[in-house]
């Protein structure tokens, strides 16, 4: 029963949209840049090329939770100025990558603009403007498509 949790949490339930279990690949994608001002890829409806069962938490600019640059994400995304709550920090998929968590969030769309500390490599942490926002969303699992 241990390992059994323990592996669960360790290694994530990954499987295509038909249901089939698949070994995770890198996917591709980036935050464009223009001048100073950076810019997120648009989504397209199309189908998820992964789909995972993930723990998945909330946070806010605030130096307690990020570093001393609290609105400014891995590889400069200003999230302050962004002021948008579609943008989730994880590890285990590339600058840009579009993810849907349909059993919390509908048709949302969000992009990878942040990283998390290191020994949360299969999670997601969403950005919330609101402290008490992300403190009552709390810690969930939840399918994650990945797109």
């Amino acid at each position: 029963m241990v390992i059994s949790l323990v592996f669960d949490l360790a290694v994530p339930k990954a499987i295509h949209a038909d249901g089939e279990f698949v070994f995770i690949e890198p996917i591709t994608q980036q935050v464009y840049t223009s001048g100073t001002r950076n810019y997120l890829p648009e989504a397209k409806d199309r189908e998820p090329r992964l789909v995972m069962e993930l723990p998945i938490s909330a946070y806010n600019s605030l130096v307690g939770q990020t570093d001393n640059s609290p609105c400014i994400a891995a590889r400069g995304f200003n999230l302050c100025e962004h002021n948008q709550e579609d943008v989730i920090a994880t590890n285990f998929l590339p600058m840009g990558a579009q993810v849907g968590i349909p059993e919390l969030f509908g048709d949302r769309v969000f992009t990878v603009v942040d990283r998390m500390n290191a020994r949360y490599y299969y999670n997601i942490d969403i950005w919330m403007r609101e402290y008490e926002d992300a403190k009552a969303f709390g810690f969930k699992y939840a399918t994650v498509e990945v797109f």
